[in-house]
């Protein structure tokens, strides 16, 4: 002590700027780990459902996401065209939604995009007259802001303007 005050040697004040250093250098990694092991999503979005909990190992094997999200301000429906009526379908065709049991409540629909690949239908409903082997045209319609509260997932029966089956009184006798 010298006059009250206190003297620092140089090596003293080297001493505190490394572990100055060391601290802001420490602080800096456990940010990076902090970032690596914060989820951020790709999009905009809600949350409609969780398949893991805390302490579940997040694995990249099956079938079933982890976590499942949506943009649920405008609403998409794909509507799957039987393929013996797939030629009837013109894109920007006007469609109509409505809510499974409300034939009251009709949902104008917006024209998005066809999914030109006719695939196997997935969503059998198990009435024996249904064919196993059906294909489908999937056709995707948008709409927002509908009348009564709807749900991701919710099923809605969707009819699709289309060009008229041919008129079978109207054809030409083949002459031999």
């Amino acid at each position: 002590r010298f006059g009250g005050r206190f003297l620092l040697r140089i090596e003293d004040i080297d001493i505190a700027r490394a572990d100055i250093e060391s601290a802001q250098l420490q602080l800096r990694q456990l940010e990076v780990d902090l970032e690596r092991l914060t989820i951020r999503a790709p999009i905009d979005g809600e949350i409609l459902q969780v398949n893991i909990h805390p302490g579940e190992l997040a694995t990249s094997s099956g079938n079933n996401s982890l976590i499942l999200m949506g943009e649920t301000r405008r609403l998409h429906v794909r509507a799957e065209v039987d393929e013996n009526d797939a030629w009837r379908i013109e894109p920007k065709a006007r469609a109509t939604a409505y809510p499974r049991g409300r034939r009251d409540v009709a949902i104008p629909l917006e024209f998005v995009r066809i999914e030109p690949y006719v695939g196997a239908k997935k969503n059998l409903s198990g009435e024996s007259s249904e064919r196993v082997d059906t294909r489908v045209l999937p056709v995707v319609y948008q709409f927002s802001n509908p009348s009564i509260r709807l749900y991701i997932g919710q099923q809605l029966d969707v009819f699709i303007e289309a060009n008229p089956l041919p008129d079978p009184a109207n054809k030409k006798e083949k002459k031999s």
